[in-house]
């Protein structure tokens, strides 16, 4: 079986807050490709999101 890394981000929707780190409380978000998750980070930047 093939191991794949996941990508992922932590957010805080109500803060509108990003973190690469587990955050307690933060909602977790696994990216199958580092694409997907670059696009994400682009989107989330747009949206006027912080990170931390």
């Amino acid at each position: 079986m093939e191991s794949r890394e996941l990508y992922m981000m932590w957010i805080n929707w109500e803060e509108q807050i990003v973190s690469f780190h587990e955050v307690p409380g933060f909602d977790r978000l696994p990216f199958g490709t580092e694409e997907n998750w670059q696009a994400n980070i682009r989107i989330l930047l747009t949206e006027g999101f912080r990170f931390q």
